[in-house]
């Protein structure tokens, strides 16, 4: 909770916020801890995406740790290999326990994706906390005993987006990390020429942009954020 209402809560609404304003091309949602899948494909939908974004919780990737590499990965497999941009925005606190983001993100940009990442936290960090079998609030503890604390890693971040040519950028209290991505998108509509073409209903555009939104569900909470650890049920 160093940011409110919580990390995950503050992430999905900036995520919203983002999509509704950008009205470009296709997007999808990937959610992860220790492993990743596919919540959302493609689409032009944007009804279909909020639903599913706003549906996201603690419980949704049951696999404990966080493993970047694997969440950039499955966000690439999920691109449209044809389209002319192809970006994956990251949104999380950055605490590679896997250590496989970088390394993943290098491979991404031999394949032409841009990866944006936003991080959400503050270096300061937080406890975490997690309910008991009584269904009480208490301090998450490592085997030694002691608090654990989940911080933003800034550095990998911007690693991972140096490494495609994306940029990193905190979220900020207000979603501003994400108006600079939106920023840099228009910068990729002017250097391509084109411009949207909206229809009602559903829209549709010449420009495709692919933006695939990881979103670390595990942020908030519950003692999966550490493998040593035993998870809470």
């Amino acid at each position: 909770t160093d940011v409110l209402p919580s990390r995950l809560e503050r992430a999905k609404f900036s995520i919203l916020d983002f999509v509704r304003r950008q009205s470009h091309g296709r997007v999808g949602l990937v959610a992860f801890a220790g492993s990743a899948f596919i919540q959302c494909p493609l689409t032009f939908d944007a009804d279909a995406f909020e639903e599913t974004l706003l549906s996201v919780d603690d419980k949704t990737i049951p696999v404990p740790g966080t493993d970047i590499g694997r969440a950039l990965g499955e966000a690439s497999r999920a691109l449209d290999k044809n389209a002319r941009h192809k970006m994956v925005v990251l949104v999380t606190d950055g605490e590679d326990l896997e250590k496989s983001g970088v390394t993943e993100a290098k491979r991404l940009a031999t394949n032409g994706v841009v990866v944006f990442t936003i991080g959400v936290g503050t270096p300061a960090g937080k406890e975490i906390q997690t309910r008991n079998a009584a269904g009480q609030l208490e301090l998450l503890r490592d085997a030694k005993g002691e608090i654990v604390h989940s911080r933003l890693d800034e550095t990998t971040l911007r690693e991972i987006a140096e490494a495609t040519g994306g940029n990193y950028y905190p979220l900020g209290a207000l979603g501003d990390g994400l108006l600079k991505v939106r920023s840099a998108i228009h910068g990729l509509d002017v250097a391509s020429g084109l411009r949207p073409s909206a229809r009602r209903g559903v829209d549709h555009f010449h420009l495709f942009i692919a933006a695939m939104l990881a979103l670390l569900v595990a942020e908030p909470l519950i003692g999966t954020r550490r493998k040593n650890l035993p998870a809470t049920p």
